[in-house]
């Protein structure tokens, strides 16, 4: 199943205004690949038919699974070592800059299902648990689906997603 060059063109359109991903022309076979599911759970005829939909629904629940399968959710526990890294070394100088308030509030984006903001509360428990102990710490997760915003709230990981993300020195303790 194909989708036309005008539909195309729009979905990414559509992708990059509302969640800032940019999808190159050579990534159609993505588009087919994870919109396919909805085109047949929605017992549609076409991709085409599905982005005609989308079209003239802005803002409908269609759209958001659209967005939603296009997202790739990719998480980890301590995914990516040079944010953690830039992490331990700026939280002093935040520190200094708050003493007064005592609060510090951390932004975790596209955090998909919450590896990533557990890490920064393991990392600043690790590292700042002395520094920070009398202060106000706030990590706040966001991520375009509900779905996995909904898992990172429970909290609940298996013992691989645990054990793969972890830094080895943590693994060795």
């Amino acid at each position: 199943m194909q989708v036309s060059p005008p539909q195309f063109s729009y979905l990414r359109g559509l992708l990059k205004k509302k969640t800032g991903v940019i999808i190159d022309d050579s990534k159609q076979y993505l588009l087919v690949a994870r919109l396919l599911p909805i085109v047949r759970q929605r017992k549609l005829p076409s991709l085409d038919t599905l982005i005609d939909r989308i079209q003239t629904a802005s803002g409908s629940p269609l759209e958001n699974d659209v967005l939603n399968a296009m997202m790739t959710h990719e998480t980890s526990f301590f995914r990516d070592k040079t944010p953690f890294e830039t992490l331990k070394r700026i939280i002093p100088e935040f520190v200094r800059k708050r003493a007064a308030t005592k609060q510090l509030t951390i932004w975790s984006a596209a955090c998909s299902t919450g590896q990533e903001p557990y890490s920064i509360a393991i990392l600043l428990n690790e590292h700042f648990s002395d520094l920070l102990a009398s202060w106000k710490i706030r990590i706040v997760s966001t991520d375009i689906s509900n779905v996995v915003l909904d898992r990172g709230r429970e909290g609940i990981y298996s013992e691989l997603e645990i054990v793969r993300g972890l830094p080895q020195p943590l693994l060795n303790k």
